[in-house]
């Protein structure tokens, strides 16, 4: 009897084990990453610097001083010529070459440096290059220089004029003009079911690297982001639907691959798993946070210039170069079925020449 006792007991015992570990196991899995918390929270609610435009992020790991030289001067460039007024941050991810020094060559004040001692992966640099922006308008593009920097101007033109909350690029878009291996077409389709069956999002792409966001919108996903690898961009996107900001503008872009693909196999996988921790945050409820009480944005006004013709924003929200959910839909796979028109062929642009 005491035998059978015994063995009843320690199979209870090992039954709570059994549970408690695995419990102690979810929860370390599901924050494994926390984020920068209330410092950014701090940081983005302060109100933007009216003397700015834009911020751009760029986030970089053992670049070369030489391609990252070019990409931070290709972006000074461009925008200085639109007379956008600016800032670049390029953010080190701890990384163990010389590219820093890139920035120093430029001797540029409007092009700082922030170096990280740790490298956090690409989501990590994007945060803490948010927390250090300072315009109303925050983006970030990829330092390869596969996409070209004229893109942001369009991006927060559009974005401004239509009243959106996010401007980002999108291969699939019918405008875009890029070559897409088969491979990252097949991995394209796999995540746009993913995003749309299990995390709700009518979007075909998310991890093209060139995107805008309002600093509004930063300001209440970011201290809540807990992702620091490439699954950051879905979060972002995932946090401004619970958070109502649904004014999210996909834009065409041009991709000129300058080498091969950083994104391994490996990352790939990677990436998947986060973005199924994504939806098992967000099932759990761990995303806690008011979201927006709805309503119309005011226009910002910026006035930009473009290869010497002078733009205005348009007044009102208006749904000027948007598509519908079914219609991005029917765009799941880049290069199928896609209009490879040039981009300088476009005829929904929302912006309207300026008078005189």
């Amino acid at each position: 009897m005491t035998d059978s006792k015994g063995t009843t007991r320690r199979q209870a015992r090992l039954a709570y084990v059994d549970r408690t570990t695995v419990r102690q196991l979810a929860s370390r899995w599901l924050n494994r990453d926390r984020g920068l918390g209330t410092n950014s929270a701090t940081a983005l609610s302060e109100p933007g610097d009216p003397n700015l435009d834009l911020s751009i992020v760029v986030p970089f790991f053992n670049t070369g001083r030489t391609l990252l030289a070019e990409t931070l001067g290709g972006i000074r460039d461009k925008l200085s010529q639109a007379e956008i007024r600016f800032e670049v941050i390029a953010v080190d991810d701890g990384g163990t070459d010389d590219s820093f020094e890139a920035v120093a060559d430029l001797a540029d004040p409007d092009v700082r440096l922030i170096r990280l001692e740790q490298n956090q992966g690409k989501g990590g640099a994007l945060l803490n290059g948010f927390i250090d922006a300072r315009s109303n308008w925050i983006g970030f593009i990829d330092a390869d220089g596969d996409i070209s920097p004229d893109h942001l101007t369009e991006y927060l033109a559009t974005a401004v004029a239509s009243d959106s909350d996010m401007g980002v690029a999108d291969k699939t878009h019918q405008e875009s003009d890029n070559f897409v291996e088969a491979s990252r077409a097949a991995t394209s389709q796999v995540m746009h079911l993913v995003n749309g069956r299990l995390l709700r999002l009518a979007l075909t792409d998310t991890q093209t690297g060139a995107k805008i966001f309002r600093r509004e919108l930063l300001a209440h996903a970011v201290p809540l982001a807990r992702e620091r690898g490439f699954a950051l961009d879905v979060e972002l996107f995932v946090l401004a639907r619970l958070l109502r900001y649904r004014r999210i503008l996909g834009m065409p872009v041009a991709i000129e691959r300058t080498g091969g693909s950083t994104v391994s196999k490996k990352t790939v996988i990677k990436t998947g798993g986060r973005v199924l921790r994504l939806w098992a945050r967000e099932q759990l409820g761990m995303y806690k946070a008011e979201p927006r009480s709805w309503g119309d944005h005011a226009a910002e006004g910026i006035q930009l210039t473009a290869s010497g013709v002078g733009f205005e924003t348009v007044s009102g929200p208006g749904d000027e170069g948007r598509r519908s959910g079914a219609d991005r839909r029917g765009r799941a796979i880049p290069g199928l079925s896609r209009d490879r028109r040039s981009l300088r062929d476009r005829r929904d642009d929302p912006r309207v020449p300026a008078a005189g």
